[in-house]
């Protein structure tokens, strides 16, 4: 558990993830196939990947010039 909270870390930390999404999608219903299933309302997308899901006032951060 330790490990994975330590990559975690890591991760958030990593200057890829502070560069902004091509793609942002709001206002939905998207559910993730995860363990958990969650319903989310937004999600967003770099280099063809997904690199956040949640809600709306969280993909403010995915947004750049460029989205």
């Amino acid at each position: 558990m330790l490990f994975r909270l330590a990559l975690l870390l890591a991760l958030l930390a990593s200057p890829a993830l502070a560069q902004p999404a091509d793609l942002v999608l709001r206002g939905g219903n998207i559910i993730t196939v995860e363990k958990d299933w969650r319903v989310v309302q937004a999600l967003a997308i770099r280099d063809g990947r997904f690199v956040a899901v949640g809600d709306d006032p969280a993909m403010a951060s995915q947004i750049g010039p460029n989205t």
